[in-house]
């Protein structure tokens, strides 16, 4: 619901997709006689960047009520259910 909430306040959605960056940096290479050498090492990183997505904004604000009503009915659930172990289990 708080995702829900904030994509209708901004306007728009928030996708996380990730970005491969390749780097390659100065090293120190190990050789089987103990010996070192200097060389260029390859690295690849894997970022999550944040980037915004359209959305249809009557279909986010359906998507809220409908979650809203079910926490509602959940909640008159589980109060319900409290109550029914409290009347079956009182000291």
């Amino acid at each position: 619901m708080i995702e829900t909430r904030a994509n209708i306040e901004r306007g728009f959605a928030l996708e996380t997709r990730q970005e491969v960056i390749e780097t390659s940096k100065p090293c120190t290479i190990e050789q089987p006689d103990g010996t070192a050498i200097k060389s260029v090492c390859d690295s690849v990183d894997v970022i999550d960047q944040k980037v915004p997505v359209a959305i249809d904004l009557n279909v986010e604000k359906a998507k809220l009520a409908s979650l809203e009503e079910r926490q509602i009915q959940m909640r008159a659930q589980a109060q319900a259910a409290i109550r029914h172990c409290i009347a079956t289990h009182a000291e």
